[in-house]
């Protein structure tokens, strides 16, 4: 392991993109040096995260309305938990967000006694490595999946419209079928489709990067104990 390789250097590009979907608005995420990293209330990406969770919110309440008006079924309550779940997540990613900073001055703290003499010589877990890894095997399944989902609401919207007959665009219909409960305030335009399509971006997000996200700590935190477990077995039975 490179002796500059600390956790934040590793995991650092990883949370920049992670910031592009609206979670952990923290300032200075790819600094060099921990001491750079900071938490603005009144920062660009602070406005950017915020403004996100205020349209999924939106939308929430989108949803909500068009199961009080419809009925719920189980298709309308798993819609209901999908964005109950990952708006929590949300939330508690920016309030890690607050916290960030401090938590990695303290792991920095620790990661430089691993950095040194001795400990510097057992350090071949690869790190940042393994995290990339790890990011881009779960992140691209995720997307992977979510791919194969709009290719079926593709196929089933085009479906109802050419079997039920109905007079709508094939562009409308796949609105109305992805987004019922805004098709009921919103008319159709079709610069409406990407836009949405991003805002689910922003939601589904969160439930891949949650459990990456944990596995990346634990990536980081096996590194340091796969050193320790090096230099104890390096010097065992040794005369100290």
């Amino acid at each position: 392991m490179p002796q500059g390789e600390t956790f934040h250097r590793a995991v650092s590009k990883v949370l920049f993109i992670t910031q592009i979907y609206g979670l952990l608005p923290v300032s200075n995420v790819r600094a060099l040096d921990v001491a750079e990293i900071r938490y603005r209330w009144l920062s660009p990406r602070i406005l950017y995260s915020g403004l996100i969770v205020i349209l999924n919110l939106c939308e929430f309440g989108a949803v909500i309305n068009y199961v009080i008006k419809v009925a719920i079924t189980f298709h309308n309550s798993s819609t209901l938990s999908l964005y109950i779940v990952c708006l929590l997540e949300h939330l508690f990613f920016w309030r890690l967000a607050i916290r960030w900073p401090s938590i990695m001055r303290t792991w920095n703290g620790v990661e430089k006694l691993f950095l040194r003499v001795p400990y510097r010589f057992y350090g071949e877990y690869k790190m940042k490595k393994r995290i990339y890894i790890v990011f881009a095997v779960v992140m691209s399944s995720a997307l992977v999946e979510h791919c194969l989902l709009l290719l079926n609401s593709f196929h089933l919207s085009n479906l109802e419209r050419t079997q039920c007959k109905i007079n709508v665009t094939y562009l409308e219909s796949i609105y109305k079928w992805e987004r019922p409960h805004l098709y009921m305030i919103l008319p159709y335009h079709i610069w409406l489709l990407p836009f949405f399509e991003w805002i689910n971006q922003t939601i589904a997000y969160p439930r891949s990067f949650t459990d990456c996200f944990i596995m990346c700590i634990g990536i980081g935190l096996a590194a340091r104990f796969h050193q320790l477990y090096r230099r104890i077995a390096a010097v065992h039975r040794k005369v100290m």
